[in-house]
């Protein structure tokens, strides 16, 4: 059985064939190629004979880094607040056509479900493509995370803007609040914290 190697191929003898397009001929590198080999194996033939590279002018661009839609939390827990990306701009290079396609880098998928609290973690960031490198290629994340609980309100609203000449009649007086809040802050939460209005104009 053939053994696979991964052999170093030169590109100091390449040759311009268009604006930003090299090509090499692979004959000429056969005893570059053999050298990497062991005695009892020859070379004989390289396919293709032609090898072609796009070597575009290098280009750098500054993007912002997103957190994304990776994020994985325990059952019933999320974010409190924002999280904090360190820094939150990275400086990517490589070819100018490719960087013109790029606006932001997420930060990928991340498991945060052994996490009940406030955390710091380090993450590799992952490159748009090949050909573009990435500086720094590590950001650091910091955020807290808390079991979130549902909550209710039953409220009364107040219609404004309402035409002197008209008359209003609601039904029901009363509507119902749905919301979630950090179960460490549920007991900050109250009904005067909260005030809905219906704006006849918008009717």
């Amino acid at each position: 059985k053939i053994k696979k190697n991964t052999l170093e191929y030169p590109l100091s003898n390449i040759k311009r064939k268009g604006n930003k397009t090299y090509f090499s001929l692979t004959k000429s590198n056969h005893s570059y190629l053999q050298s990497q080999l062991a005695d009892e194996a020859t070379v004989l033939k390289v396919k293709p004979d032609s090898l072609f590279f796009d070597l575009g002018e290098k280009s750098f661009k500054k993007v912002i880094v997103r957190q994304g839609m990776g994020l994985k939390f325990r059952n019933g827990y999320d974010l409190v607040g924002s999280l904090s990306i360190s820094p939150e701009l990275v400086v990517l290079s490589g070819p100018k056509g490719i960087l013109d396609t790029i606006r932001s880098l997420d930060l990928g998928e991340i498991d945060l479900r052994e996490i009940t609290g406030s955390f710091v973690h380090k993450v590799s960031l992952k490159s748009p493509d090949k050909k573009i490198a990435l500086e720094p290629a590590v950001v650091t994340i910091k955020g807290r995370l808390d079991k979130f609980t549902e909550g209710t309100f039953e409220l009364e609203y107040k219609v404004i803007n309402v035409p002197s000449k008209a008359i209003i009649s609601t039904f029901p007086k009363e509507i119902k609040l749905v919301f979630q809040v950090p179960l460490s802050d549920y007991d900050k939460v109250s009904a005067e914290g909260f005030e809905v209005i219906c704006d006849y104009r918008d009717s």
